[in-house]
């Protein structure tokens, strides 16, 4: 049997959205223009870590993650 591992940073960041070339965003209704940028908040997922084991320890996996000593 095998085991997946895997670590995610969760969380929110401001990103900068907008600039998008686009039709009514020119001068007039008809005309192609940008856009304009905004900033906002998004939730976001990264994997930081995965990997695969044969055999998992998990009272020591516990205690690596809560930072607990042997």
């Amino acid at each position: 049997m095998a085991f997946k591992i895997t670590i995610e940073e969760i969380g929110q960041e401001v990103r900068t959205i907008g600039a998008k070339w686009e039709l009514g965003a020119g001068e007039t209704p008809s005309g192609y223009g940008y856009t304009p940028e905004i900033e906002t908040t998004a939730d976001f997922e990264r994997k930081i870590y995965e990997q695969t084991v044969d055999e998992l320890d998990m009272p020591s996996l516990v205690s690596v993650v809560n930072k607990i000593a042997k």
